[in-house]
C-alpha cells in the first residue's frame, strides 16, 4: 500500500480511540516499537481538550497521564505545554496525594492488618529454625522470653559486630559476655542459624511494639501511617511504607471503602497509562475495579503499550486481559476493554522491522507507514573462537565500533548499548564514581541501573540526586548562558541583575575545584565572608540560590536540624547532615531505629569522603550522561539495554555475551539455543518466562534503530550458529586486531 494509505488507515485506529472516548469505554492500545504510541497517548489527551473541557473545569477535573520515561514526560509537557485540566505523574505521586487527604483511620487499619499478617510470618521462620538441634532448647515459652529480652537489650552491639563483619570467633566471645540471664552455648554453635533468628526475634519484637501501639487505647489517636517516597523497603514498625506498599494499600482502599473510589474516580474521569507492560500488577487491578465501580460514559482508563517490551520483573506484562476476565469472575459486574491494534512502524526501515517481527513472532505483524524505507542495513558479527576466548571486551568493542564508522555518513552517531552497568560508566568516563558509589553499599547492587544511571531523575537515589544538583549549579555557575531563572528559579523580582552578577562572581572560582568537596568547601567559605559583611540584599540572594538548587533554607535548616547549631558551616552541614542522612540516616536492621556506633559512622563518613574526592571530570561526564548530552558531544554514545527504553537513533551497535551479569548465566545463549523454524516460545513454567524476558529485551533492544543494526557476540556461537541464522540469516565474522 502507498504512504498515503497507511496513513489514513493509521488515523482510522486513530479514531477507534476517539469513540472509545465519546462512549465512556475503557480500551488498550496495542502498539509495537515505533508504532507513534507516545503520539497516540498525546493525540488522545489533545482530543478530550478540545472536546470535554467545559465539563473538565465544571467539576474541576483532571486528566492524569501515569507514565514512566523521560522521553514521554518531556514529549506530553513540550506538546500540550503546563494546562491546569492534566496532571502528568508517576502513579505512586497521584495515590499518595489522594491518600494522605483521606482518614488516617483506615490507612491505619490497613497498617495494623499488615503487621499481623508480618507478625505470624515471622514466627514462622523463628518455628522452622527451631527444627535445629543447637536452638531447640530456645523453643519453650520460658526461653522465648529471655531470649526475647536478650535481643531487645543487645540488638545494638549485634548489628554493630555485623556491620563490621567481626569473625565468628570475636561474635561469639561477645555474645558469650552480654548475655547475662540465659545460657546460649548450644545457640552459637551454628553462627548463621544464631543470626538469622536473632534478626528474626529483633523484628518480631519491633513488629510487636508497633502493634501493641497502634491498640493502645490512647497512642493510638497520636498515630499516623505516611508514605516514604526516599526508601526502597517498609520501615512498618516506623509506621512508613514505601512503593509497592503504597500500590498494596491503595489496592485494598478502592476494594473496601465506596468513599474512596468516588474520590479517584470524581478527581480522575479519565486515566491514561503509558508503558502499560511495565506497570505493577496491582495498579491494573485496582483500576479495574474503579472500572467496575464508575458510572459508565463518565470514566475511563486507557492503556497504551507493547507486552512485547515488558524488560521489568514487577510489570504486568500481556496478562491485563487475565485479570479483567478475573475480576469480573468475582461476580460484581462484567468489565471489559475494547482493543485497538496499531501495527504501523513510523521509526524503521524494513530490514529493522522484518527483524524486530521474527523476534516477537505473535499476532502483531508491523509495517512500515512508508513503503519506501527500504534503505536500512542489519549485520549480526561474531568473533572468531580464538578472539572469544580473550577478557578483553572493551578493546573489541571499540576496535569492532571503529571499523563501524568509516561506512557511514561524516559525524553520524552510534549508540552502542552494552551489558553491564559497569562498561556503561568505563566507558562512558566515570567508573571511579560508579566504584565508589557501590562500595558505599547505600543503595542495593540490584538497583545500581535505576539509583545511578537513570534519566528519570525521581528514579535516582536522593543522595545520587541531591550529588546531581551539586553537579548541575557547579555547570551553571560556569556556563555563559546561564538564565537568571536557572539560578534563582522565581524570586519574584527580589534578586536584580545587579546582585546575580555580583553573587556569580563571587561563587564562581578563579581556579576550578578539582573535586566536588573542593566546590562545597569553597562554597561554604564564600557564604561566611557573605554573613560578616552583613549585606541583606546579598545575604537574600544567596539564600534564593540555594533554594532553587538544592532546595536548602540556609541558615533556617541549620536551626532545626542541629539545635540552633548556627555556627556549623555549609559545607559540614551539606556533607554530614544532608547527605549523609540520605545515604545511612534511615539504616534500617529488622525495621528497628538502630542507634549507629562511632565506628559505624566513621565508616559510612569515609564512604561520602571517597566519593566527594573524586575527579570533579567524572562527575561531569556521569551529569552528561543522565542528561544525554553526550549525544550533542560524542560520535559514541553507550547505554545499558533498559536505559534505552523509549529511545530511537539512526545507528544502533548491540553487544551480546552468553551471559547477562553475574546472575543470568547463559541469559542469551538459552534464548537462542530455544529458537526454532516455525515455533513460538510459549510461557510454560518458571524457566520459560526466564526465555520471554530475554526475548522482550532483545526485541527491545533491537527495535531502537531507525536505520542501521549492528550485533556483535563477544562468546563463541559454534553451539547457536544455526539458531541465530533463523532470525540473521548470513552470520559475520569480526577479527579484532591482537595487541
Amino acid at each position: 500500500m502507498s504512504l498515503q494509505e497507511n496513513i489514513h488507515n493509521e488515523e482510522r485506529q486513530l479514531k477507534e480511540i476517539f469513540t472509545a472516548i465519546d462512549d465512556g469505554k475503557s480500551f488498550i492500545v496495542h502498539a509495537g516499537a515505533g508504532a507513534g504510541k507516545t503520539y497516540t497517548l498525546i493525540e488522545s489527551i489533545k482530543y478530550i481538550l478540545s472536546h470535554k473541557l467545559n465539563t473538565l473545569r465544571k467539576h474541576n477535573q483532571k486528566i492524569i497521564c501515569i507514565t514512566y520515561t523521560n522521553v514521554a514526560v518531556d514529549e506530553i509537557r513540550h506538546r500540550l505545554g503546563e494546562s491546569q485540566f492534566v496532571q502528568v505523574s508517576t502513579i505512586h505521586e497521584m495515590l499518595w496525594q489522594q491518600i494522605k487527604l483521606y482518614q488516617q483511620y483506615e490507612l491505619v487499619e490497613l497498617h495494623k492488618n499488615k503487621l499481623k499478617k508480618e507478625i505470624e510470618n515471622t514466627e514462622s521462620e523463628i518455628t522452622k529454625l527451631f527444627c535445629d538441634v543447637n536452638l531447640a532448647y530456645l523453643n519453650t515459652e520460658k526461653n522465648k522470653e529471655l531470649f526475647r529480652q536478650f535481643v531487645q537489650e543487645n540488638k545494638d552491639e549485634f548489628f554493630k559486630l555485623e556491620k563490621e563483619k567481626a569473625k565468628a570467633d570475636k561474635f561469639r566471645k561477645r555474645m558469650f559476655e552480654l548475655a547475662q540471664t540465659i545460657d546460649l552455648k548450644n545457640a552459637l554453635e551454628n553462627i548463621d542459624n544464631f543470626k538469622k533468628i536473632f534478626k528474626l526475634t529483633s523484628r518480631l519484637n519491633s513488629y510487636t511494639q508497633a502493634l501493641e501501639k497502634i491498640n493502645h487505647p490512647e497512642e493510638h489517636k497520636r498515630i499516623s501511617v505516611e508514605y516514604d517516597s526516599k526508601a526502597n523497603s517498609d520501615r512498618l514498625a516506623s509506621m512508613k511504607f514505601s512503593h509497592d506498599t503504597l500500590l498494596e494499600y491503595s489496592l485494598q482502599l478502592v476494594k473496601q471503602y465506596d468513599v474512596f473510589r468516588k474520590l479517584l474516580t470524581d478527581q480522575y474521569p479519565y486515566i491514561f497509562i503509558d508503558e502499560y507492560q511495565d506497570t505493577n500488577e496491582s495498579v491494573i487491578r485496582l483500576m479495574a475495579y474503579l472500572q467496575q465501580y464508575a458510572h459508565p460514559e463518565r470514566w475511563l482508563v486507557g492503556y497504551f503499550g507493547d507486552s512485547k517490551q515488558n524488560i521489568y520483573d514487577s510489570g504486568v506484562g500481556n496478562h491485563i486481559e487475565n485479570i479483567y476476565r478475573e475480576i469480573s469472575a468475582e461476580g460484581k459486574g462484567e468489565i471489559k476493554l475494547e482493543k485497538i491494534v496499531k501495527d504501523f512502524n513510523r521509526r524503521s526501515q524494513i530490514q529493522i522491522i522484518n527483524l524486530i517481527n521474527k523476534i516477537r513472532n505473535d499476532e502483531l505483524t508491523q509495517k512500515p507507514i512508508d513503503p519506501d524505507r527500504t534503505n536500512g542495513k542489519v549485520e549480526f558479527y561474531c568473533l572468531k573462537a580464538e578472539a572469544a576466548e580473550r577478557d578483553e571486551d572493551e578493546a573489541i568493542i571499540d576496535q569492532f565500533i571503529a571499523h563501524l564508522v568509516p561506512s557511514l555518513p561524516r559525524n553520524e552517531q552510534i549508540n552502542c548499548l552494552l551489558l553491564l552497568n559497569r562498561s556503561v560508566a568505563s566507558m562512558s568516563g566515570f567508573e571511579q564514581l560508579y566504584n565508589a558509589i557501590g562500595k558505599a553499599k547505600f543503595i542495593q547492587w540490584d538497583n545500581l541501573n535505576s539509583m545511578l544511571l537513570s534519566r528519570i531523575l525521581n528514579k535516582l537515589h536522593p543522595a545520587v540526586l541531591r550529588l546531581y544538583q551539586l553537579v548541575t549549579a557547579y555547570n551553571s555557575l560556569n556556563n555563559p548562558h546561564t538564565t537568571l531563572y536557572d539560578l534563582f528559579g522565581n524570586t519574584q523580582s527580589s534578586v536584580t541583575f545587579a546582585e546575580a552578577g555580583k553573587l556569580v562572581q563571587i561563587l564562581k572560582q578563579q581556579q576550578p575545584p578539582a573535586t566536588l568537596n573542593e566546590f562545597i568547601q569553597n562554597i561554604s567559605t564564600r557564604l561566611n565572608q557573605l554573613a560578616e559583611k552583613k549585606n541583606k540584599s546579598e545575604n537574600d540572594a544567596i539564600k534564593f540560590w540555594l533554594k532553587n538548587c538544592f532546595g536548602i533554607n540556609y541558615p533556617k535548616d541549620i536551626k532545626q536540624n542541629n539545635a540552633g547549631l548556627v555556627d556549623l558551616s555549609f559545607a559540614d552541614y551539606y556533607i554530614d547532615f544532608l547527605l549523609y542522612e540520605e545515604m545511612y540516616g534511615s539504616i534500617d536492621h529488622a525495621d528497628t531505629e538502630v542507634e549507629e556506633t562511632d565506628d559505624v559512622v566513621a565508616i559510612n563518613q569515609q564512604y561520602i569522603n571517597d566519593i566527594l574526592n573524586i575527579d570533579l571530570n567524572q562527575w561531569l561526564s556521569w551529569v552528561a550522561f543522565i542528561n544525554d548530552e553526550h549525544a550533542k558531544q560524542k560520535q559514541v554514545i553507550y547505554h545499558t539495554y533498559h536505559g534505552t527504553k523509549g529511545s530511537e537513533y539512526d545507528n544502533v551497535v548491540v553487544i551480546m555475551k552468553n551471559d547477562f551479569g553475574k546472575n543470568k548465566k547463559n541469559k542469551f545463549k538459552n534464548y537462542f539455543s530455544s529458537l526454532s523454524a516455525d515455533e513460538n516460545i510459549q510461557v510454560r513454567d518458571e524457566e520459560d518466562k526466564e526465555l520471554e524476558n530475554t526475548r522482550n529485551l532483545f526485541y527491545t533492544a533491537c527495535s531502537r534503530a531507525r536505520k542501521n543494526l549492528w550485533i556483535l557476540y563477544l562468546d563463541d556461537i559454534t553451539e547457536i550458529r544455526d539458531k541465530i541464522e533463523l532470525l540473521f540469516g548470513t552470520v559475520n565474522t569480526f577479527e579484532p586486531a591482537i595487541e
